[in-house]
């Protein structure tokens, strides 16, 4: 793949498949052009930016208001861009992972580490890319090299799974901890 940019959507017939949209130039500039591949129509964009008295496609809070519900259940969107300056991806996400922005993440972080996908320019090489992870509702940040990534990511879907087990017993009038090797058992 040739681009600086991707969104990477959990998929609905398979939420191991996640779908990787590339970006070619600015994200919101690809929501305008198509719209429907985001579950959007072009009034539903129209009507954000004519809220907000901003042009189509501009960068502007209407941009931000789009991307954002992009991000958030149920649609789950993970954006992510290259910033060469830096040598950096940037994922962001809305809030806590679930298991489908888990496995979108952690499909993107595995595509990177070999080699699939790589900035446009060519100029870093695996080892090198440091992974911004932000979460843009509680605005927390994971900054680390992508094999650090990998670990952090799947680190928080396990604390997840053991939090949604807890909290499915809980509700019917028992808590049980779960010891990390019944976790793995579980395929977890």
């Amino acid at each position: 793949m040739n681009h600086d940019a991707y969104f990477v959507k959990p998929s609905k017939s398979d939420w191991r498949r996640p779908r990787v949209v590339p970006v070619p130039d600015r994200h919101i500039a690809t929501v305008c052009r198509h719209p429907r591949l985001f579950g959007l129509t072009q009034s539903d964009i129209e009507e954000t930016y004519r809220r907000h008295g901003e042009v189509v496609a501009l960068e502007g809070y209407a941009r931000n208001e789009i991307l954002l519900e992009l991000m958030k259940p149920p649609s789950n969107y993970v954006r992510i861009r290259y910033h060469e300056r830096r040598g950096t991806w940037r994922i962001q996400i809305f809030e806590r992972m679930n298991t489908s922005v888990y496995v979108s993440i952690l499909h993107f972080l595995k595509q990177i580490k070999s080699g699939k996908i790589r900035n446009a320019l060519k100029r870093s090489s695996y080892p090198h890319y440091n992974i911004e992870i932000h979460d843009t509702k509680d605005n927390s940040l994971f900054v680390g090299k992508t094999d650090e990534a990998i670990t952090y990511v799947n680190e928080r879907e396990k604390e997840n799974m053991i939090v949604r087990k807890c909290h499915l017993l809980g509700a019917r009038g028992k808590v049980e901890v779960l010891s990390s090797g019944e976790l793995d058992a579980d395929g977890g």
